[in-house]
């Protein structure tokens, strides 16, 4: 489904958040609207799920599609004066996994106290500790819910000024 050749897609605008009823800890992501989420992830259903439910929350969100694509949307945004507040990390893409992409972005001392969540559908507990190992924060799994990645946000996620 992705390509090599496919570029880092990304949004500057976000929606007017929603009141997702039935969504405990929506509150708490309230004074985190408008914070920058980079969402590496391969699957374009999962990206649509992702980007759909986040959008609505009152995220922004940029998408890439491997984990090489996810350094170069850091690098990038960093360069920008826009960086990520959060990376939503998938362990499984081609190109560049997961893993692979979270041990690189740890070499960068700018990136030391960015958040990498892991979403992924490999929620066995030694797919959670290689997230660790590698430098991730959190974890979430796949298929979403929203409870549970509400929570993660608002655990890592600082507002800002």
């Amino acid at each position: 489904m992705s390509s090599a050749t496919t570029r880092p897609r990304a949004s500057t605008s976000t929606r007017l958040p929603r009141e997702l009823p039935g969504d405990a800890g929506f509150n708490a992501i309230r004074p985190l609207r408008g914070a920058r989420i980079l969402l590496a992830e391969d699957n374009a259903l999962n990206q649509q799920v992702a980007v759909e439910l986040l959008r609505d929350a009152g995220f922004v969100v940029d998408v890439a599609e491997d984990g090489r694509q996810a350094l170069d949307a850091l690098a990038k945004a960093s360069w920008a004066a826009c960086p990520s507040d959060a990376v939503l990390m998938d362990m499984q893409m081609p190109v560049m996994d997961g893993i692979t992409a979270t041990v690189e972005i740890r070499k960068n001392r700018r990136n030391a106290e960015l958040p990498i969540i892991a979403m992924t559908a490999n929620a066995m507990q030694a797919d959670r500790d290689r997230c660790a190992r590698a430098g991730m924060n959190d974890f979430v799994a796949k298929p979403i819910e929203p409870a549970e990645l509400w929570r993660a946000l608002a655990k890592w996620i600082r507002p800002r000024p």
